[in-house]
């Protein structure tokens, strides 16, 4: 596989914020890059609203982004190309558990 895979957790501030007490809260999302194309979509393991220090600290389990990348990788080889719609599926599916 030659070509860069990357996965990273981000605040979408794309979307309208919610504030409290004068905080902004943001939901996190990913952001999955591969092959110039790219997506994002809402994390379901941290499925809260944060602020920018909260972010920051949290310690995010990578247990979520290896299961992306693993997911990603067998789309590749399988389907050998890369469709977000069926990537973001199967993600969905494996963690269910902790959609609530």
């Amino acid at each position: 596989m030659d070509k860069k895979i990357t996965i990273k957790y981000f605040l979408n501030k794309r979307l309208k914020e919610r504030k409290v007490k004068g905080t902004s809260y943001l939901p996190m999302y990913i952001f999955l890059i591969y092959d110039r194309r790219n997506t994002l979509f809402r994390s379901v393991k941290y499925p809260n609203w944060y602020n920018e220090v909260d972010f920051l600290n949290i310690e995010k389990d990578d247990e979520e982004l290896k299961a992306i990348r693993e997911i990603v990788e067998e789309e590749i080889k399988t389907q050998r190309k890369l469709l977000f719609k069926r990537v973001i599926t199967r993600y969905h599916n494996r963690f269910l558990k902790y959609i609530k």
